[in-house]
């Protein structure tokens, strides 16, 4: 029946598509007119339809290029204009008009049906009396200039009733295990949805679809409400947005509390969610209850009792501590319930081998645990909010953590992290030297910048499947990892935001248990994100499929086990030092929808000798094939006649041939030497530049230590710095410009005592005088003489 279902929608919407061309433009209007289906809704208050100004909407205008547009009205208004925000290019016309809100960069549109694949959180956002800004997906497609959106979505209407107190969380999942969140398939004619668990992976049914992974089939979906909901008497409201579906076994609801006590409920008879529609349940009232706790239990290793620094300040007064000298185990007892391990409190107790800290501690004070050196195994509850300053360090021994914090400089061997903590915070566990293994939990979505900083013994890590950041720096100076094990699919990590890459320092990269080694980048992904494979030791063979568009800045640097390269044809930017480093790269062809290649994007791949570069690239960056060695011959339209250099817009940018160089005529056809363009072509003797060139950019000729004498033609207006810096043999500069080109530092060596700068001579020395105090060019003053330069 799905296979049935899926073909008749692929003849539904065959027309979708028009032929395929080069020029797939399309004419833009300025505006298109927005409103709202009767009944639909969108975010503020049940029944009532309106837009936010400034509301972005992903655009499909007649192609499958996804534009963003913004909302030009006020919020409240039910109906306006979308005013085009961005036109990214398109690959294939469409017959319609297809939106899509809230906008998503990543939103991608089937051609062939005009089906939108897009993306429902698995954490929602509480908003008072809505449906929170990510709790809501709208659809339209249109023949016309003007779209009526219609929901995607249904909702369950949660009410709670209390006295006081506060709701932090509330998570659901389907007792049959149904897909809440993740990856759905939206018809943009009607609105409904199709789950990934449902979707075909494109086989016979016509439809095309991408491959599903397991984790787009996500089961349970979050609710959170971020500083806290109160509760009173009177019924609140909480909404979470569901994909159309019946839950057969009815659903399993849990409250979590600021206090971190927590209610569950569940339903067994089928329950069903549908397009556009609240299903409100009945009011539930709170009944959860954590049991007081009076005292801390411990063990020692030296048959002596616990001897705290101060019993003050644990929020409770203290009476007694009873001890077991035959079995090592005491606590420590207060009048009350204890809320905080206060600073200084077990400071340097050095036969501390465990505590027991309950669930009712919200904070541990500064250097608290500080110097405990026999501790052999601690556990965090997820009731703590604040950890202070070098609460644990020098702890040796296993931890188990269950709540963000800071351990600057612990000595832990073993780090656990439980299934309750969302975020490893920044430098969370800076210093921690001893630190040989951490495993990241599914839970967790985000590693904080510094995270594990200086970790210096650090070996393996293993990321769980829903981390969607890394941050800046988060693994600095772990130079002895080796093994990093992700618990999700290859789409997974494409898909994570790498401001740093624990693979950094060549570690070996394991999906499923299984090395990385030939891969091919799965159709559901758009961009390969910045440093996403950054010094993958394991990887030796790439396919970048036709959905890719981007190739991130540094995405595959320093793979040097990586000997063949495929880029798709949908690829436009390969960015900055994407592949530098890949030493052991012997060949690349850049397809003909490049336009931008990046500063160094090839960079030190000695092992590349051939480069067939596309015929449209509009923006080459500086030399991004510096210090390819090997490099024999560029081919394709920005090749020179002779195939050793690439000129596009007349900047002559990068040389094939590098160090062989001996001679070199450039070409009547450059306007401009780019930077670095002959850098460290230490075998040049000689070169000619001619009168077609106005700029010569910085390190031109760095370190061409063989070359002994050039002459600037009096068309050069500008000299970039260290432009001939290093050109330690060269003797003689014949500068033809009557007015001194525009200067930088460190145009030529100031220490050359016999090298001669000639100028055009002139009656008057007006000429040489103007060199001579002319930025820059007056440090050379010494060197400057006149001559008579003849046609």
């Amino acid at each position: 029946m799905k296979r049935l279902f899926f073909a008749v929608v692929a003849m539904l919407f065959a027309a979708c598509t028009t032929d395929v061309t080069e020029d797939v433009a399309v004419k833009l209007p300025e505006t298109i007119t927005v409103s709202f289906e009767e009944g639909s809704r969108i975010q503020l208050n049940e029944g009532k339809t309106v837009w936010t100004a400034g509301d972005l909407v992903s655009v499909f205008y007649r192609s499958d290029a996804n534009q963003q547009w913004k909302f030009q009205g006020v919020t409240g208004d039910r109906s306006g204009n979308l005013r085009r925000v961005s036109t990214p290019e398109a690959t294939t016309k469409l017959s319609k008009v297809v939106a899509v809100y809230p906008y998503n960069k990543n939103y991608y549109i089937n051609p062939e049906t005009c089906n939108i694949e897009a993306t429902l959180p698995a954490e929602q956002t509480y908003l008072k009396d809505s449906y929170g800004l990510d709790g809501n997906i709208l659809v339209s497609a249109s023949e016309f200039n003007q779209l009526y959106m219609r929901n995607v979505l249904g909702w369950l209407k949660i009410q709670l009733k209390g006295e006081g107190q506060v709701v932090k969380k509330i998570t659901l999942k389907g007792n049959n295990s149904e897909q809440v969140a993740g990856l759905i398939y939206i018809d943009s004619s009607d609105a409904t949805a199709t789950l990934a668990a449902e979707h075909s992976d494109g086989g016979d049914d016509g439809v095309g679809g991408t491959l599903v992974f397991e984790d787009t089939i996500l089961t349970e979906v979050a609710l959170n409400c971020t500083e806290g909901v109160t509760l009173g008497s009177e019924a609140t409201a909480f909404y979470i947005a569901l994909p159309p579906q019946e839950f057969s076994k009815g659903f399993t609801l849990k409250v979590l509390y600021d206090d971190d006590t927590t209610m569950t409920k569940s339903t067994s008879n089928s329950v069903t969610i549908e397009r556009n529609t609240i299903l409100p349940m009945d009011a539930l009232y709170y009944d959860g209850n954590t049991p007081p706790v009076y005292e801390l239990a411990y063990t020692t290793n030296n048959s002596q009792p616990l001897d705290p620094y101060t019993t003050e300040g644990f929020g409770a007064n203290f009476l007694e501590n009873i001890y077991d000298a035959e079995t090592g185990k005491g606590s420590l007892k207060f009048d009350g319930r204890i809320t905080t391990i206060p600073a200084n409190a077990f400071i340097v107790c050095t036969n501390l081998t465990w505590i027991d800290i309950p669930n009712c501690i919200t904070t541990i004070g500064d250097k608290a645990f500080k110097g405990c050196s026999a501790v052999e195994s601690l556990t965090l509850p997820s009731s703590i909010t604040s950890i202070g300053k070098s609460a644990f360090e020098n702890c040796t021994g296993k931890v188990t953590i269950n709540s963000n914090g800071k351990f600057h400089k612990a000595k832990f061997t073993e780090v656990v992290i439980g299934n309750s903590v969302t975020a490893i915070g920044n430098y969370a566990f800076e210093d921690c030297s001893s630190l040989t293994s951490v495993t990241i939990p599914d839970s967790v979505t985000m590693i904080g910048s510094y995270a594990f900083k200086n970790c210096s013994s650090l070996a393996s890590v293993t990321i769980g499947n829903r981390v969607t950041m890394i941050g800046e720096y988060a693994f600095y100076s772990c130079s002895n990892i080796k093994d990093v094990y992700y618990q999700g699919d290859l789409s997974g990590w494409c898909k994570i935001s790498f401001r740093d890459n624990p693979l950094s320092y060549g570690a070996k990269l394991y999906i499923d248990n299984k090395e990385v080694t030939d891969i091919t980048i799965p159709s559901d992904i758009i961009s390969i994100g910045d440093y996403a494979f950054l010094y993958c030791s394991s990887l030796t063979s790439v396919t970048i499929s036709d959905s890719v568009t981007e190739i991130g800045s540094q995405a595959f640097y320093g793979c040097s086990s990586l000997t063949s390269v495929t880029i798709g044809n949908r690829v436009t930017m390969i960015g900055y030092y994407a592949f530098s480093g890949c030493s052991s790269l012997t060949s690349v062809t850049i397809p003909n929808r490049v336009t931008e290649i990046g500063d160094g994007a090839f960079y030190n791949c000695s092992s590349l000798t051939s480069v067939t570069i596309g015929n449209n690239v509009t923006t080459l960056g500086t030399n991004p094939f510096k210090d390819c060695s090997k490099l024999t011959e560029f081919n394709g339209k920005f090749a020179s006649a002779d195939k050793r250099c690439l000129i596009v817009d007349g900047v002559l940018n990068s040389f094939a041939i590098g160090c062989g160089l001996t001679e070199y005529a450039i070409p009547n056809s450059v306007t401009e030497i780019g930077d670095w363009a002959f850098y460290n072509c230490s075998n040049l003797t000689s070169v000619t530049i001619p009168n077609s060139v106005t700029e010569i950019g910085d390190w031109a000729f760095l370190y061409c230590s063989s070359l002994t004498s050039v002459t600037i033609p009096d068309s050069v207006t500008e000299i970039g710095r260290e432009s001939f810096h290093n050109c330690t043999n060269l003797k003689e500069v014949f500068c033809k410009p009557i007015t001194p080109p525009t200067g930088a530092s460190w145009m030529f060596d100031t220490n050359a005592t016999d090298r001669k700068i000639y100028v055009p001579a002139s009656d008057d020395d007006s000429i040489i005088n103007a060199y001579k105090a002319a930025d820059y060019w007056k440090n050379y003053a010494d060197y400057i003489e006149e001559y008579e330069f003849t046609e």
